[in-house]
């Protein structure tokens, strides 16, 4: 009953507050308000769950964790609660002190058994949830200001962000076709991401040249930094294309659209050339 109480009003804090209220008024002890408290524990794992939803692999761990952590604690306090209610009507004469200390007990007496194990913890945990965490740095990694007074190499490192920028846009390609291929929506949350990155790098790559063309350079490097203007407005234009077809890929997904084998085929076929095209430029 707490565990759905909690899952409801989304606080665990809150049902030990109403059970605490409860004990004021005599109407349960210390021995009835533990087994509220310990569903309590389990019905906030719900609020973590309802958070994780459309959220990283990182953030759907963490509510499973947090659901495995809080139900084999309550399994195991379970089998020692008379013992747990006398170690609580220990720490205060009070009722209404004793249920908030054991909130609190049984956190850190949970995280103290289960420590040791963490380790097969979130072994269990990833093989549960297998994948890889998309972590992308959404700034320039190789842009200096300290290099605009020696052009040569601040043009260097405008054409390294700009590659990283080139190899982004193709990945956002790759997995816009396999997202076509698999019907996976998960796929595409990795081509908005980098889309946004992708935006960002732009902005910083050109603001940057612009620097660049403020110093004094030679016809050739002027010649460069004109090109690499070109190039990196080009790129983000593949970028948008990129994101306009996993719009189109998120629609067919979710209308149930099925495609012959044919139209995959040729699908491939076309992917296949804007690739080529990239890897050319």
């Amino acid at each position: 009953v707490a565990a759905i109480f909690t899952a409801i009003i989304q606080s665990s804090s809150a049902t030990t507050a109403i059970v605490i209220a409860m004990s004021i008024q005599g109407i349960i002890g210390i021995e009835a308000a533990i087994p509220l408290i310990l569903g309590s524990n389990i019905g906030t794992c719900f609020t973590a769950g309802i958070a994780s939803v459309g959220s990283s692999i990182s953030g759907k761990r963490v509510a499973l964790s947090h659901l495995f952590f809080n139900i084999g604690g309550v399994v195991l306090f379970l089998f020692f609660i008379n013992k747990f209610a006398y170690l609580v009507s220990l720490t205060s004469s009070s009722i209404p002190r004793q249920i908030a200390n054991a909130h609190t007990l049984f956190n850190v007496i949970n995280a103290a058994i289960l420590l040791p194990f963490l380790s097969l913890f979130v072994k269990l945990v990833v093989k549960l949830l297998p994948g890889e965490e998309i972590v992308i740095k959404k700034g320039p990694i190789y842009l200096n200001k300290d290099m605009l007074n020696t052009p040569s190499i601040a043009l260097s490192q405008a054409t390294k962000e700009l590659v990283r920028m080139g190899e982004m846009v193709e990945s956002m390609l790759n997995d816009v076709m396999m997202s076509f291929i698999q019907n996976d929506l998960n796929i595409l949350k990795s081509v908005y991401l980098k889309e946004e990155v992708v935006n960002t790098l732009e902005k910083e790559i050109t603001k940057y040249l612009v620097l660049i063309s403020q110093r004094s350079l030679s016809p050739k490097q002027s010649k460069r930094l004109t090109d690499l203007m070109n190039i990196v407005n080009d790129i983000e234009r593949v970028g948008d294309h990129a994101e306009n077809l996993a719009e189109l890929s998120e629609e067919k997904i979710n209308e149930k659209l099925p495609f012959s084998e044919k139209a995959l085929n040729e699908l491939k076929f076309m992917f296949s050339k804007v690739q080529f095209s990239l890897n050319k430029s």
